[in-house]
């Protein structure tokens, strides 16, 4: 085949110069008990048409056990993709101080007398069940500042357990 005229050559160089985009998670309050990690208080999710890496920097300013609010996390997620373009968004994640009247008690329960002799940690707490504020246990560290303790009686034969919350501790 025989072609006339001019023939045109070229090379065509596709570049990502596109930052990732970024869907970050809405802020947030949660209680003193509630657990701050990433996968209780939402991830970012990411779109970007090349591989990414994520570094998640959280900053804790602490109020103190006193402090209204607890305290607050400014987390910040910094996506960078294969070509150096970056992006950022952040979350603030405020954190209630502890309050005894948010304190739900576990259910009254009966422990069987030989249960009880055959194990005596049968009336602790991670037996019997823990106080807890929005589902999520206290005395079991977190930001509430709260310990938990037993008394047990026996002025009969049948062992009588009180359970405490101290806040402050």
């Amino acid at each position: 085949m025989i072609v006339a005229g001019p023939i045109l050559a070229g090379e065509v160089k596709i570049e990502d110069k596109l930052a990732p985009k970024l869907h970050c998670t809405i802020d947030i309050t949660i209680a003193c008990s509630e657990p701050v990690d990433v996968s209780y208080t939402g991830n970012v999710v990411v779109t970007d048409c090349s591989a990414y890496t994520t570094v998640i920097d959280d900053v804790f300013a602490d109020f103190g056990e006193c402090g209204s609010p607890r305290g607050q996390f400014l987390r910040t997620w910094i996506v960078t993709d294969i070509w150096g373009n970056q992006s950022s968004c952040s979350q603030l994640i405020t954190i209630t101080k502890f309050e005894l009247a948010s304190v739900v008690m576990p259910v009254d329960i009966t422990v069987n007398c030989e249960d009880l002799h055959l194990n005596l940690s049968a009336i602790q707490p991670d037996a019997t069940g823990r106080p807890s504020i929005n589902g999520a246990p206290i005395g079991n560290g977190g930001y509430c500042s709260a310990s938990i303790s037993t008394q047990t009686k026996s002025s009969t034969s049948v062992p009588e357990v009180t359970l405490y919350i101290e806040p402050g501790r």
